[in-house]
């Protein structure tokens, strides 16, 4: 009899919710007459246009911002090359005594963020400096004081890292960004972004406390749709932190032209309400979860460790060193259990991960570490028979 598939890769992507499919479906369906364009001034276009405005309402809500802060875009990647880019171009006009303007970003970004700060750099657009992580993960957050001058555009660090689930010091940053300004006559500048991509749903999310400038979302990695993402921009396109990279029209507040993912839109903003409903009790499972399950294979095989600090961790991610198995998670898939090496956009390039190299561990170690990411479907019958053929991967390896 085949083995039924196990699927713990939550933090590449997530199924669609169900509850968010039939928000989506009425957009879809023809008969519904639901599929105009927003742009349009008749009925068709504005009933679109109602919907859009009703799902950027219920996207800001979640984060306790403002409606016209949020800004639909086509992924998270995008969203972060609006952020990076846009925002870039924005000091650059603001201040034209500055030839090149200073980008930081954290060593362990995603690489929509740090692909882009590094192309960036190439092009003569920035001068790039990274900010350095501790063995267990964590930005060293006190390195970013000394790292501040007038030429500083924008500080990038992301809310959870995506590869580890460290949760990286957010308030800390902000609050080192917002005494900088502050002595320096209230500057707008330097501005603050952190792709929240794998702590919206877990987290408590909240712009008007947690003084971040920009955010970055993404649908499916919360139970939504591929194909749409958001950017939160604070005080709203008109401030004029960000410039747009895409032209050719005035959607999105005119950061970010083309017509609208209406249907995606949707389902982003159900996404984020079905997340913020259950997120302490989620959370709070997903926790005992990866918990149980770290112990349960260490018992096993004592020889294992963990990538990062366990206290640190966020609820759904967790990186683990096998020391005498090297690229488990290709063995995981032939037993019918989805793991990943990392990212999911460097998987089929074969990259050794980066984040594992920032926190000091040499290419024998990132190729026998595997990232285990569990999300809503998660039952612990699952995890109970994940545990079962890890330890029969061993075993048989032996």
């Amino acid at each position: 009899m085949e083995m039924e598939s196990i699927y713990l890769d939550y933090a590449a992507t997530t199924p669609l919710d169900p509850r968010v499919y039939a928000a989506m479906a009425p957009f879809l369906d023809r008969e519904r007459n639901l599929f105009g364009n927003p742009g349009s001034l008749h009925g068709y276009g504005q009933t679109a246009l109602a919907a859009l405005d009703d799902a950027r309402t219920r996207v800001a809500k979640a984060l306790t911002a403002g409606r016209d802060e949020i800004i639909f875009t086509g992924s998270a990647t995008e969203a972060n090359n609006i952020i990076l880019r846009g925002a870039v171009r924005a000091f650059v006009r603001s201040h034209p005594e500055i030839a090149v303007p200073r980008l930081i970003v954290s060593s362990i970004e995603h690489a929509s963020v740090l692909d882009t700060a590094r192309s960036m750099e190439r092009d003569g657009i920035v001068a790039l400096t990274t900010l350095p992580v501790g063995k267990n993960g964590i930005v060293a957050a006190a390195a970013l004081e000394a790292m501040l001058d007038e030429r500083v555009a924008v500080v990038s660090c992301m809310w959870v890292n995506n590869e580890t689930g460290m949760i990286q010091p957010i308030d800390e940053i902000a609050s080192l960004i917002g005494v900088y300004r502050k002595e320096h006559g209230e500057k707008t500048w330097p501005l603050f972004h952190s792709d929240a991509v794998q702590a919206m749903g877990l987290f408590d999310i909240n712009v008007a406390r947690t003084p971040v400038d920009f955010l970055t979302l993404s649908a499916h990695k919360v139970y939504g749709p591929k194909g749409v993402g958001a950017a939160y921009v604070r005080g709203g396109a008109a401030r004029g932190t960000c410039a747009p990279l895409i032209t050719g029209g005035q959607q999105e507040y005119g950061l970010r032209a083309g017509t609208e993912n209406v249907a995606g839109a949707v389902g982003l903003a159900k996404a984020c309400e079905l997340c913020q409903e259950d997120r302490l009790s989620e959370a709070a499972r997903l926790k005992k979860m990866s918990h149980d399950f770290f112990n349960r294979v260490r018992a096993a095989l004592p020889v294992l460790e963990l990538n990062g600090d366990e206290a640190l961790r966020a609820p759904h991610i967790i990186n683990i060193h096998f020391p005498e198995y090297d690229r488990l998670w290709l063995a995981l898939d032939v037993a019918r259990v989805a793991a990943s090496a990392g990212s999911a956009c460097h998987q089929r390039q074969t990259m050794p991960s980066h984040v594992l190299a920032a926190m000091g561990c040499d290419e024998k170690k990132i190729a026998c570490s595997t990232r285990f990411s569990f999300g809503r479907y998660t039952t612990q019958e699952e995890i109970d028979e994940a545990v079962r053929r890890i330890i029969m991967i061993h075993e048989r390896a032996k």
